[in-house]
């Protein structure tokens, strides 16, 4: 942020979740090709020239490339902090670090829409978890698809994905982020009940074409999920953009933590396609806050969903 001007912010995070995304497509499409053992060693040997090239030029504080900012504004803030991606999902989401002096912000904020949020944001990533926790074993048990084919899949969804970050953008200014949010959820929604449906029933033809469209879609889906739920957490927030995503990240880490635990019980009990289904039925109880939240922005003005904007100063 600081070694560049903020007219190019915008810019240079689009790149940079560009190139983190064609990153984690290429490692998704290598793990299908090579064995776990070798994948390990590739994975560990392809740190070496990310550690060379970051000791070689990367900017730092007072290196040829800084360039100290006297003053940041708190708008200049929020416009970096709503294109950061989630813990889940980004390896730049250490944007802010929860402290314990931020619990004191607790209590404003379950006064404010931002719960509400949270609390959507929490069952989404606690059904997501559940499903995404088991999909290797997941797509084998239930379809027969090897673990090479499945990574395939994720890499090629991924990959096609990609330019679907500057149309979330465009969509969540104009239509504003809880539209957004909620049509990224809802797909997700359909997508692992489809998913859990073709694993139960045993149907006369190959569901493969099916399962390929379905995943596709989940996977497909996520930049819309990544800019709204960013723009929405900030925005909503009402305190500082860095304690909202603290606590934005905070809730996410929980529900993924918990939703690998609960996914895992679901399979062993009832099988691979349960876990699937109880995700999506999750996920339902998630769109619900986003969709009161979507009306209550529509029923203040009458006007597409936009989330309240602050005082940037």
């Amino acid at each position: 942020m600081e070694f560049t001007s903020a007219d190019e912010w915008s810019r240079r995070i689009s790149w940079l979740q560009t190139f983190n995304a064609i990153g984690s497509m290429l490692g998704l499409a290598g793990a299908g090709l090579l064995r776990p053992q070798l994948g390990m060693l590739a994975s560990a040997f392809l740190v070496v020239p990310a550690l060379i090239v970051g000791g070689i030029g990367l900017p730092v504080p007072g290196g040829r490339f800084h360039m100290p900012t006297l003053e940041v504004e708190r708008a200049q803030l929020a416009r970096l902090v709503r294109r950061v991606e989630p813990l889940t999902s980004s390896v730049i989401a250490h944007l802010h670090r929860f402290h314990l002096r931020d619990l004191r912000a607790l209590r404003a904020a379950f006064l404010t829409g931002f719960s509400v949020f949270l609390a959507s944001w929490f069952l989404f990533s606690l059904g997501v978890s559940a499903f995404c926790s088991l999909y290797p074993v997941l797509m084998l048990k239930s379809f027969g698809m090897a673990v090479a084919k499945s990574s395939l899949l994720m890499s090629v969804a991924t990959a096609l994905s990609i330019p679907l970050y500057n149309i979330a953008g465009g969509l969540a200014t104009r239509r504003g982020p809880a539209l957004v949010l909620s049509t990224g959820i809802a797909v997700r929604m359909i997508s692992l009940a489809g998913l859990g449906l073709l694993g139960f029933f045993r149907l006369p033809f190959s569901p493969v074409l099916a399962v390929v469209v379905l995943y596709g879609a989940f996977q497909g889906i996520w930049p819309l999920l990544s800019v709204a739920s960013n723009d929405m957490s900030a925005a909503l927030a009402p305190f500082s953009e860095g304690t909202s995503m603290g606590l934005f990240n905070a809730a996410a880490a929980i529900a993924s933590a918990s939703g690998a635990i609960i996914g895992g019980a679901m399979a062993d009990k009832f099988g691979y396609p349960s876990a699937s289904l109880l995700a999506a039925a999750i996920i339902a109880m998630a769109l619900v806050p986003v969709l009161n939240l979507r009306k209550g922005s529509r029923s203040k003005d009458g006007a597409p969903d936009q989330p309240p904007q602050r005082d940037a100063g």
